[in-house]
Parts: structure tokens; sequence; C-alpha cells
């Protein structure tokens, strides 16, 4: 079976030299486009743009990290110049979280800002060395911040509508307690409201990639719309599919895991509008794979990048061996899920224990269990979302039949992240 799924074509080839030469030597990648301006960088106090991506809270709470596109820029005699290209910056707590519900810093408005994509601001500071490994040599560290004028036009007006959503659903989230907090990571990945304490159980347990923004989330939206092919045909159903997915990664922001999960569902979408059958999933994983290092060529040195694509092609090459194993002992669907999760495991150990000196081999066996009671979770909060807006009376009602799920879940996830793990930790 392994052979089988091994007999390379072409892109399958093309695919797997390029990976094994990006990851045999060392690369130091700089984020696309990369940052210039006439002023020298250690000088440079100022720096005008829009943020290109979400923010995302650093593991001490302190800061919140994110990416701008620079306009121009300045130092601290006033002399200014043009700039180009992604910077990434450190925000402070009070300035992020000041428009967030339930947030120390929520009434604390001056020198807050609305930290959104799209967003045009102002950021006061300076270039500091980061201290963790990534492509880019520097980040600006921001020690005051103000709003510039929005720019006009339909991309920043929907890139407004998505701002002012992804804060409202904040707010709709906060009101359902924990299990808005989990919920509001499966479906934005934002996980400021998620407890600590199921966020590390959710990793020791081998369940990052739950939390992770991935092709099972893209499957589930785009899922929605897939029966509809009976009343409305395949080809009107692929077309509301591939709506369904591009709405959820324009949603959520566009991570590694993401990107390549929206490229995959794309192709074989479009495959299959065009009534392509017989698709060969290494194929389209490999093309995704080339793809995406062309366009975004700075996820190349991201886990999640490194993780999303090893998982899936464990999924491919062994899945089916791995499910083989004990075959008559186990039902045939129970044993596919099983083979399916080895696979992913065998594939990303090393990078796990490479990485954070640790591997979880429970994962195994809880991504089977837990990842269906994720899915009925997020369609029941779907479900209630839906409810809610309609109907605002039922928002107690919705958080106390979301909490009795989330509760489940939480528990069975906490006893999974008690099983041993496998570590490379020098005691």
């Amino acid at each position: 079976m392994v052979k089988k799924n091994l007999s390379l074509n072409p892109v399958v080839l093309a695919a797997f030299i390029c990976a094994a030469c990006v990851y045999a030597f060392p690369l130091k990648i700089k984020a696309s486009p990369a940052f210039c301006s006439l002023l020298n960088e250690q000088n440079i106090a100022s720096i005008s743009g829009e943020f290109s991506s979400n923010v995302v809270r650093s593991g001490s709470g302190k800061y919140y990290s994110a990416a701008i596109h620079a306009e121009s820029v300045s130092d601290s005699a006033g002399t200014g110049s043009q700039a180009k290209g992604k910077v990434s910056v450190l925000l402070p707590a009070e300035f992020a979280e000041a428009f967030l519900p339930g947030k120390y810093f929520t009434k604390a408005k001056e020198n807050s800002l609305v930290c959104e994509q799209g967003k045009r601001v102002r950021l006061y500071g300076r270039f500091a060395q980061k201290q963790e490994d990534s492509g880019d040599s520097s980040v600006f560290v921001v020690r005051y911040a103000e709003s510039l004028p929005e720019k006009s036009g339909i991309v920043h007006s929907l890139l407004k509508i998505r701002g002012i959503s992804r804060i409202n659903f904040r707010r709709l989230m906060y009101s359902w307690g924990n299990a808005g907090g989990l919920l509001l990571a499966l479906l934005s990945g934002i996980r400021e409201y998620t407890e600590a304490d199921v966020s590390d159980a959710f990793r020791l347990s081998g369940l990052s990639h739950v939390l992770a923004l991935s092709g099972m989330h893209l499957s589930l939206f785009s899922g929605l719309f897939k029966k509809t092919g009976r009343f409305l045909g395949q080809k009107l159903s692929s077309l509301l599919q591939i709506l369904a997915v591009l709405a959820f990664v324009w949603f959520a922001g566009i991570s590694p895991s993401l990107f390549r999960a929206m490229l995959c569902s794309m192709m074989l979408l479009f495959l299959s509008l065009l009534n392509i059958k017989n698709v060969k999933m290494l194929s389209v994983l490999s093309v995704s794979f080339l793809a995406h290092i062309i366009l975004r060529r700075e996820d190349i040195v991201s886990l999640s990048f490194i993780l999303s694509y090893g998982a899936l092609a464990g999924i491919l090459v062994l899945g089916n061996f791995c499910s083989m194993v004990n075959i008559a002992r186990i039902p045939s669907l129970i044993s596919s899920s099983l083979g399916a999760s080895a696979g992913a495991q065998i594939f990303t150990a090393p990078v796990s224990l490479r990485c954070f000196s640790m591997f979880a081999p429970a994962g195994i066996i809880s991504t089977v269990i837990i990842s269906p009671l994720i899915s009925i979770f997020i369609y029941s909060g779907l479900f209630f979302i839906f409810l809610c807006l309609i109907f605002p009376v039922f928002v107690p009602f919705s958080s106390f039949l979301l909490n009795i799920q989330y509760n489940v879940i939480k528990q069975l996830v906490l006893i999974f992240a008690a099983f041993p793990c496998i570590s490379t930790a020098v005691q």
C-alpha cells in the first residue's frame, strides 16, 4: 500500500526534491516583499502603514505581534522617507486590547487601536533584535500609536466590514463564556479567550492541529453546501462550496496551514467543476506545496507550514498502511481514522521532537475521539450563532447548551493530556 502511494509522478517528485533542498540547508528567508526605505533601520522612530495580518498575543500576554505594510518612515529628527515591504511589529497589550470585551484595558481608549487587517496606523518606537527564531532579523517594538484615515475603495471597505465583524464576533463569543472562547479559536483563530489549561492540554494530548485553522475547518464549512448538490446541481453546489471556503479564509485570516488547506480545497473544487475524477490527493498536495512556496515564500520556515504539509503527507503516504495493521480486530471506520491519525503523527513526530522537545503518542487515539466531538461543537455553534443573531433572547440558552459540550470536550482532552509524552529535553 505504501509502495502504491509512493509511485511518484513528476509533480510529486518535483515537490519532494524542492522540499529536500529547502530543508537540507539552513535558510534565512525575508518577508515578501522585504522592507526597505532610505533611512537606516536603527534610526527609524516611526512607521506608517496598514496592518496586513491578524494580531496574535505573545506567550507572556504583554505584547501582540502583527505585520504591517509600510508606507513611510521617519527618524527622531523628523526626517522622512517613503518605505515599502512588510514589517513585523510588537504592540503593547493595552493598545491591542482596548476595544476587546472582558479585557483589563477595555476602558482605556487613549492611544488605543483597532488592530485588524487593513487598518492604517502610525507606530512610534524602535527596531530591536528578535528573540525567537524567525526569518526576519528584527522587529519594531511600539511604544505609542495613532490611527490614520482609512483609504477608500471596495477592498478597504470589505476589510473595514471584516474588522467590525471580528470585534462583534468576539463580543458574542465572550457572552458564551468558556465555550465561546473555544469556538472563537476554532472559527477565527483568536485564542485570547481560550482557557490557558485547555490550550496546554490540547498541546500535551497531541491535538494542537485541532486549534490550528486548517483543512478540517474548511471541510466543515464547504460540507454545509455539499449536500445541496442533489437539489441545486453539482456545479452550483461546487460554486457555493468555493464561496464558503473563500468567506471563511477572508474572515479568519490567512495562516500557513489555512492557506495550504485553501489551495488544496480550491483545486479539488475546480476539478469537480470540470468533472475531473479519480484525482490523486498526493498530486494535489504537491501542487499546493509548489504554489505555496512561490506565493508566500516566508511561510517555508513556519512550523505551521511544516506540520501542516507533513501531517497531510503522512496521512496520504502511510494512512492506508497503518489502517491495515489491525483491520481484522477493529471496525473499518475506526481503523481508517486510526490509520490516518497514526500516519500524520509519524510524519510530524521528528519535527515535534526537534522543535518542542516532546511528542505526544496519545494524539493517535485522542484525534479519533476528539475530532468528531469538535465537529459537532462547531456545527452547534454555527447554528446557535445564526439563531442568536435573529433572536438575541436565546443567547443564555445557547451558552448553556454549548458549555455542556465544551465541558465534555475539556474533560476528555485533560484525560489525554495526562498520558505520558516522549521527551528529548535534558533533565
